[in-house]
């Protein structure tokens, strides 16, 4: 059991029930193919629902009124980042011609993150008595279906036509590097596009490249639900000839989330060092009979009496100690408003938080208090957060 679910049972109380769950590998992920403009209905893809439901028998009939649906959605990451480059090499003979026109062509890399540029770079060698005029660049989605029925959907999801530093004349050479960015921006009227897996509220993108070993069987393929491909497809125009094609395959995917690090409370912490070094001036020019404050906390709206300062307030002041004389009646131009501090994850048996402060013991050792945040902490805000969000929408 995580830590928090640790909290979450402190706050809900003794009817909440912790479980975990894992999908297994090899299962589909979750794609959506996008409809028409116009159409209506649920469309047609993979997606996954967490039902969880109360019940006297274990064969009890599963009813709406006793059960609690969530929708989830499982993602592909990249899971290692690959040296490959995609890389092809084209040779082509017309009549009448004594040589050929050779064309090489290469990608940066094989793997790219949702919104990346695709660089594809060409050389061409034009030996031939003909003319290349053009070229025509374009990345296409493949969508094959392997539910029910098998199918395929074909899209066009980038693509440009150029001619610059055409034309190629017999016996001369070029080099040019063309980019594309496949995106859901410029295909949302496309039917049949697979797509991320969608969540209520939340924009969704181009769906991922699904990982197929080599080895797969087609009863494993018909567990993929849905597998997506993408590849790279170039037409060179050539004058008084057939043109050439090529194409190369590449995968577009996720980043891989980073790995969770302890959050420091820096603004704390600077915030404790200034009000200490702020106090230490103070602290010289008020005369050695001078009373020191206690600042007042929260649980008590009136201010805390008066307290004495240690011997030798104001060299301890000096020195970073946290009992620190401060003016006792401020002035207008220096006073500050107070700034209410909530807590909205506070527990009846807690007591109230402690503000992060630097301060030196009586051997002289500084310690830090509250130094880290606590990341089960921050979830569980966002989830209360949500939690009443959803119950403000309903």
């Amino acid at each position: 059991m995580t830590k928090l679910q640790e909290r979450l049972l402190k706050k809900l109380g003794e009817n909440a029930y912790p479980f975990q769950f894992q999908i297994k590998p090899g299962m589909a992920s979750s794609v959506t193919l996008q409809p028409a403009p116009g159409e209506s209905g649920k469309p047609c893809g993979v997606d996954y629902q967490l039902a969880t439901y109360v019940a006297t028998k274990k064969d009890e009939k599963l009813e709406k009124r006793n059960s609690v649906r969530l929708a989830i959605k499982k993602l592909n990451h990249l899971k290692e980042k690959s040296t490959q480059q995609p890389h092809v090499e084209l040779r082509k003979e017309y009549m009448f011609s004594s040589y050929p026109i050779c064309v090489e062509a290469r990608l940066d890399k094989e793997l790219y993150c949702h919104g990346s540029e695709v660089t594809v770079h060409v050389n061409i060698d034009n030996r031939s008595s003909k003319t290349v005029k053009g070229i025509k660049v374009e990345i296409k989605q493949y969508a094959d279906i392997c539910l029910a029925s098998s199918m395929q959907y074909k899209c066009v999801v980038a693509s440009l036509e150029s001619e610059m530093g055409f034309p190629v004349n017999p016996s001369s050479h070029m080099s040019q590097s063309f980019t594309l960015c496949p995106c859901l921006e410029d295909n949302r009227d496309k039917r049949g596009l697979a797509l991320d897996g969608q969540l209520k509220h939340e924009d969704t993108n181009l769906a991922s490249a699904t990982p197929v070993p080599p080895d797969t069987t087609p009863e494993d393929r018909e567990n993929l639900g849905i597998i997506v491909e993408y590849k790279l497809k170039a037409t060179l125009i050539v004058s008084r000839g057939s043109d050439m094609k090529f194409e190369m395959p590449f995968r577009l995917s996720h980043d891989r989330p980073p790995e969770p690090q302890p959050v420091r409370k820096e603004s704390s912490r600077a915030s404790a060092a200034a009000a200490s070094t702020a106090a230490a001036p103070a602290a010289t020019n008020t005369q050695a009979g001078a009373q020191s404050h206690a600042k007042p906390s929260k649980a008590a709206p009136s201010p805390v009496p008066a307290l004495e300062p240690p011997p030798h307030s104001s060299d301890s002041a000096a020195a970073g100690n946290i009992y620190t004389p401060m003016p006792t009646a401020p002035t207008a131009a220096t006073a500050e408003p107070a700034v209410p501090v909530e807590n909205l994850i506070s527990f009846a048996e807690e007591t109230p938080p402690v503000p992060a402060a630097t301060g030196h013991s009586a051997t002289g050792h500084s310690h830090n208090v509250n130094e880290y945040v606590d990341d089960d902490d921050i979830f569980f805000e966002e989830f209360v957060r949500l939690r009443m969000e959803g119950e403000t929408d309903a």
